[in-house]
């Protein structure tokens, strides 16, 4: 638990690098990044173990990645994280997620971005399965303004938000879409797979 802003689990900084190949960062609390938080240019492996039952009173339950910084996702799972704002499992500003492997599934934002939340940032998805979680607006990835999605990849199933883009939201950002799988999410309005407001993508295999 962090008595500050974030970091509940692991404070990451200064051009750190941490790998994650077993074991588990559960349980935290923190304002922001419960699971952990990236700071200057530092940087997050994981191939294996789980973040899970973190809670975030602002965002980044699982983890909160600030400018400059990477997070590289090849297996383990990311699961049973909670924030008050955005991003349960991953939020990101100004920064970059990578994600070829592992499981995001059954976390729970009260706001947007469940699975991810986008600010400022990118990601790429060629494996990882992001399925069961919760939000407002954006169950699995929230793409939000300058941001971008690449997925050629993986799969977004099964997730559920009270109104808009239950797979992907997209709002005056970019996405390219060559592969994978984006199916069996339930939107309470619209946009159950994906929903877009003033973006521009590039659907070629999905």
């Amino acid at each position: 638990t962090a008595a500050g802003d974030g970091g509940g689990g692991l404070a990451i900084a200064a051009q750190s690098e941490l790998s994650v190949s077993g074991g588990a960062i559960s349980g935290n609390t923190a304002n922001s990044g419960a699971g952990f938080i990236l700071t200057g240019g530092s940087k997050l492996t994981m191939t294996g173990g789980e973040i899970s039952g973190n809670t975030a009173k602002l965002n980044g339950g699982g983890g909160f990645a600030s400018k400059n910084t990477a997070v590289m996702m090849s297996g383990g799972s990311v699961s049973g994280n909670y924030t008050s704002e955005s991003g349960a499992a991953f939020y990101l500003s100004y920064a970059k997620i990578t994600l070829s492997g592992g499981t995001i599934s059954g976390n729970t934002a009260k706001k947007a971005g469940a699975a991810v939340y986008l600010s400022k940032s990118t990601a790429t998805l060629s494996g990882t399965t992001i399925s069961n979680n919760k939000a407002q607006n954006a169950a699995g990835i929230m793409v939000s303004t300058n941001s971008h999605l690449t997925m050629t990849g993986g799969a977004i199933t099964n997730n559920q938000v009270e109104d808009r883009g239950a797979g992907v939201y997209h709002n005056k950002s970019t996405g390219t879409y060559t592969g994978g799988t984006i199916s069996g999410s339930v939107a309470g309005i619209e946009g159950g797979a994906i929903y877009s407001t003033g973006s521009t993508l590039t659907l070629g295999g999905v």
